[in-house]
């Protein structure tokens, strides 16, 4: 977007490594008391999908956050990508 600040970084992904990028309407997913699903509870389901393939990361935090909200209506995006560089 013009005019919004943000940082060019650059970096290399060592083989098997893997990189998700994803809009805040992830962490911000919200369940039926309003809990946001978290940064936390994110990092713990990448801890255990090391090692995975991308596709595979993408469709297990859908399916995270999909639980998490139980059927609650979200009112932001829920976008992901996911890499992995080969071993």
């Amino acid at each position: 977007m013009a005019g919004a600040p943000y940082r060019e970084l650059q970096g290399r992904l060592a083989p098997g490594e893997g990189l998700l990028l994803y809009t805040d309407g992830v962490t911000e997913a919200l369940d039926t008391v309003l809990s946001c699903y978290g940064d936390e509870r994110l990092t713990g389901v990448l801890e255990r999908l090391a090692g995975t393939c991308a596709e595979s990361v993408v469709r297990a935090v859908s399916e995270d956050v999909r639980a998490f909200s139980q059927g609650t209506n979200q009112s932001d995006d829920i976008t992901m990508l996911a890499l992995r560089r080969p071993a």
